[in-house]
């Protein structure tokens, strides 16, 4: 069998955390480190085992990374047979430009073996909350994000659009996403999506002990799904083809074995401001710097739920706004 030298124990309790949502991807004990989201600094640990049978000592080495300056602490480790260390890489931003992908390489070479780390970084320009969420015919939601790069950020509004809800009622039973039908545990929407559309947004509230689905298809073809054990399911479509889509809704199980019931919205929110959602024309931080971002909104029906969302300059950065 190859003796690797050193591995990297990951435990099944840090894997299942990571699966629920409690733990980030950059914490868990991998061979590889990679953060998607730089801004200013970020800092990663991992823990290695010496599994070579005899002591040995490594030495820490970068390459590659370029516009990013990665330092390792310790530079070295003294590890015998069997014995743990911990090592940190911090990762900060120079040169490289925000939102490319930067890869290079982190070895450890001891007498007898070499072990290579995989590195990614993605600067982000801000690093801001995917979703945010209000109430009320005029209000105002409030969040924390974090500058990546020192440079005035230009803010732009798509929306807020409007949508009633529509009921649906549903028998569970079975549904074929290679052969849609509708029937009574399924429910057909068509939905025509125009030419420059900014997001296409549809969402489903219902009884939490019911479950119900969505598919979304273009031109026969399933484009996206929300599939949870749940009834309340969103699909969330960004900058989509246009064309005619179909959205089928169906009822997987019923609590009380009889009906599922549901509130169906769906948004088709183009580019354009519809000044109802009012935002800083930019946002200016020092790179790494938190910063507190306030959305408000006035003069909304509140028989209806709005939706929009907000882009921080040429990135891919977007914050989407829901208004109940």
């Amino acid at each position: 069998m190859l003796d690797p030298g050193l591995v990297f124990d990951a435990s099944p309790g840090r894997f299942r955390s990571w699966l629920e949502g409690r733990t980030e991807a950059s914490a868990l004990n991998l061979p590889s480190i990679a953060v998607d989201d730089l801004t200013g600094r970020a800092r990663v640990v991992r823990r290695v085992t010496n599994v070579s049978g005899g002591s040995e000592t490594y030495s820490a080495q970068v390459s590659g990374l370029p516009g990013i300056q990665a330092r390792v602490r310790p530079q070295t480790l003294e590890l015998g047979p069997g014995e743990s260390g911990r090592f940190a890489v911090v990762l900060e931003r120079t040169t490289a430009q925000p939102e490319a992908v930067t890869r290079g390489t982190l070895t450890w070479t001891g007498l007898s073996h070499q072990v290579r780390v995989p590195l990614m970084a993605t600067p982000r320009t801000v690093d801001v909350p995917d979703e945010a969420t209000g109430s009320g015919q005029a209000g105002s939601v409030s969040f924390e994000g974090v500058a990546g790069t020192g440079e005035p950020v230009d803010l732009r509004v798509a929306g807020l659009s409007e949508a009633r809800p529509v009921g649906l009622t549903l028998e569970p039973g079975a549904f074929d996403p290679l052969q849609p039908d509708a029937d009574a545990d399924t429910a057909r929407f068509p939905v025509q999506v125009p030419s420059g559309t900014e997001v296409l947004r549809v969402a489903m509230v219902g009884r939490d002990s019911d479950d119900m689905d969505l598919y979304l298809y273009r031109d026969g073809e399933l484009v996206a799904s929300a599939s949870g054990p749940t009834a309340d399911e969103v699909v969330t479509e960004v900058e989509p083809d246009s064309g005619d889509y179909e959205l089928f809704v169906s009822s997987a199980v019923a609590s009380n074995e009889a009906t599922t019931t549901a509130q169906l919205y769906t948004w088709v929110v183009p580019s354009s401001d519809r000044a109802n959602l009012s935002v800083p024309a930019s946002l200016l931080a020092e790179e790494g710097e938190r910063f507190d971002l306030e959305l408000s909104w006035s003069d909304l029906d509140p028989t209806s739920r709005w939706f929009g969302m907000v882009r921080y300059g040429d990135s891919d950065e977007r914050t989407f706004v829901t208004v109940n």
